[in-house]
């Protein structure tokens, strides 16, 4: 069971699927995030560390955790954040980002095991 909830999001006929261990005092807002695994890529091999990743991370949604190896940071094409997201808000696939003054990076972001999105506004309550 902690395996199943652990490597969520789930899905069933193409819907993406929350799966919470109930309690007796659960909180039933929980309900409208998913936990999802983001690739992040486009971050600049200079300003790769663990700091700006947690930084950007922040700004995407409610942050969870993060894989990533400093010693492999340089050979990582991406690196990976865990976040919480709220199903209320659009997903955001790119955004700009500016790690030197003035100037904007392009960073692109994947979200493992998502399905059922609605592609002209990012919102996972319908497609």
């Amino acid at each position: 069971m902690d395996t199943v909830v652990r490597r969520g999001p789930g899905a069933f006929a193409d819907r993406m699927l929350v799966l919470q261990i109930w309690t007796p005092l659960m909180d039933m807002a929980m309900l409208n995030f998913i936990p999802f695994w983001v690739q992040i890529r486009g971050i600049p091999l200079q300003f790769m560390n663990r700091e700006v990743i947690l930084h950007i991370a922040r700004e995407m949604g409610q942050y969870i955790k993060m894989d990533y190896n400093e010693e492999a940071g340089a050979r990582l094409e991406f690196v990976r954040v865990r976040l919480n997201w709220n199903v209320n808000q659009p997903l955001r696939f790119q955004r700009h980002f500016q790690f030197s003054h003035g100037v904007n990076t392009l960073l692109c972001f994947h979200y493992e095991r998502l399905c059922g999105f609605c592609e002209t506004c990012g919102m996972l309550n319908h497609d």
